[in-house]
């Protein structure tokens, strides 16, 4: 009996061992910021996107595939840090629930978390960078 409980528990061992996947950043970005970013999202944004990005529901938009994010990605910047509670239209579906600010964020943070967003879930873009979010801080 005891040799086979060491034999189960070395299988379950084994098999949950050899099976996890080695994560692996997208080609056209920065693989240590990329993965800041994943971090930065599972805190700050997936309890309401998702894992997936696919949002939920109509409460909460998705960012997988997202014309509205990937087509002003210095908009997307302002809303992380600011907030909103406009009514937004993305890919066809209208939203209007709110989105908390996040000014705490630093700007290698909101790097970080953009390279992440716009290089994950079928979005691709390359890397955001601390200057690109200074440049969209200051657009009116």
């Amino acid at each position: 009996m005891k040799k086979y409980s060491i034999f189960f528990i070395l299988a379950i061992f084994s098999f949950s061992y050899c099976s996890k996947k080695e994560q692996v950043a997208p080609k056209q970005v920065t693989s240590s910021v990329y993965f800041e970013g994943e971090r930065v999202y599972k805190t700050h944004c997936q309890s309401c996107h998702q894992p997936d990005g696919n949002g939920f529901n109509k409460m909460y938009p998705p960012l997988a595939k997202s014309d509205y994010l990937m087509k002003d990605l210095g908009r997307a910047t302002k809303i992380i840090i600011h907030g909103t509670e406009e009514k937004i239209n993305v890919n066809g579906v209208e939203y209007q629930s709110k989105m908390p600010e996040h000014s705490s964020l630093s700007n290698n943070d909101l790097a970080a978390l953009m390279t992440y967003i716009t290089n994950s879930w079928g979005n691709k873009h390359g890397d955001v960078t601390v200057e690109d979010i200074q440049k969209f801080s200051n657009e009116k």
